[in-house]
């Protein structure tokens, strides 16, 4: 049986893209498939059940110098127990989808010829993705015009799009009608402590005379919100498991612009506000321009504002949910009817002609 390993570590944003492709070449194509992560807390719990090797790596870069030690004595280990892997038992390709472990890894391959693809989602590439992509066979973006990419390797791009979980690929429309205006809030897999600070902000200054519905993922550590307009009905969780339902039950999304909440976004097409990851985290600003890079083609209410203006602006947010209140929906399902094609088809069909 052809077997492949697909690397992805640390986030949802890295790992889901990486668990959609894999299953596909599992259960359509017939692939022994194995997947590779870290040792983080959404590692162990998004490859539940399957078969994932989990590798102590760290970051290619640190902060001191005793950081870029542990990271090179750490990441050169991976490498190494990669490298045996391999030359026992040898892959058709490996496939990397985001995360410090796929550096030492798809480096582990590329020495013993095996082909090696990587997925960059985001519409700036990262650093790891930038070295990796010298020795990729196949470079998938999700953005066209991709900021970072190494110059000469234009011959290797294909912009197919940002695998999505299955449930995003069916009728998105609403399951159940409620009477309240339901809206979700979603800092990602790991949770967003400014951007929860805006929420519990308006939870207390809601002006609106509309009841609302909020769901809220708040990620681990954050402490429960005390204090609660009355014309709210809400509700908090560490995690959303069927993250798609819940999208398809909302009428707003309030997010940060993680690539594949961005993709997942155009699926559903869910009038939502953006909030990108402040520019202290991210100084890129990756997430300013997934979130722009949504606005400006999609046919559904996109708003893309910063954390900080929205801090600065409490009212800001009241505006925005009150836009969407008077705003006329009745037409919003056809904007249902658009197919999107599947990014899982066309990246594993590139992938099966180029090996």
């Amino acid at each position: 049986m052809k077997l492949a390993y697909f690397v992805a570590g640390g986030t949802g944003g890295h790992i889901l893209p990486a668990l959609s492709l894999g299953k596909h070449f599992k259960k359509s194509l017939k692939y022994k498939v194995r997947y590779v992560s870290g040792r983080r807390h959404l590692d162990y719990k998004l490859y539940g059940g399957e078969d994932c090797i989990h590798l102590k790596s760290y970051a290619l870069v640190g902060k001191s110098f005793d950081a870029v030690l542990k990271s090179i004595i750490f990441n050169s280990l991976c490498f190494f127990q990669m490298l045996f892997k391999f030359i026992i038992i040898r892959p058709k390709f490996v496939f990397g989808a985001g995360g410090y472990v796929c550096g030492p890894t798809l480096l582990a391959a590329k020495i013993l010829f095996i082909p090696v693809f990587v997925l960059e989602q985001n519409s700036v590439m990262g650093l790891t993705n930038k070295i990796l992509s010298r020795v990729a066979k196949k470079i998938f973006l999700n953005f066209k015009g991709t900021k970072g990419l190494p110059e000469g390797l234009s011959d290797r791009v294909a912009v197919l799009g940002n695998p999505v979980r299955e449930e995003f690929l069916g009728d998105m429309r609403t399951e159940q009608s409620s009477p309240r205006f339901r809206i979700l809030v979603t800092g990602g897999s790991l949770g967003a402590h400014g951007l929860n600070q805006v929420i519990t902000e308006f939870l207390k200054s809601y002006e609106g005379e509309e009841e609302l519905e909020i769901l809220h993922q708040i990620g681990k550590n954050e402490s429960p919100v005390q204090e609660i307009n009355s014309a709210i009905l809400y509700k908090q969780t560490e995690y959303i498991d069927n993250m798609a339902k819940e999208i398809r039950n909302s009428d707003f999304i309030v997010c940060r612009g993680g690539a594949t909440t961005v993709t997942e976004l155009k699926y559903a097409k869910t009038p939502c506000l953006i909030v990108p990851t402040p520019l202290s985290i991210h100084r890129d600003k990756h997430q300013v321009f997934n979130g722009e890079s949504l606005k400006a083609e999609a046919e559904f209410p996109v708003y893309v504002i910063t954390q900080e203006e929205l801090s600065e602006k409490p009212n800001l947010l009241n505006k925005i949910i009150n836009e969407e209140l008077q705003r006329d929906r009745s037409e919003d399902i056809s904007w249902h009817l658009k197919v999107e094609k599947n990014p899982t088809l066309l990246i594993a069909k590139s992938i099966e002609e180029s090996i």
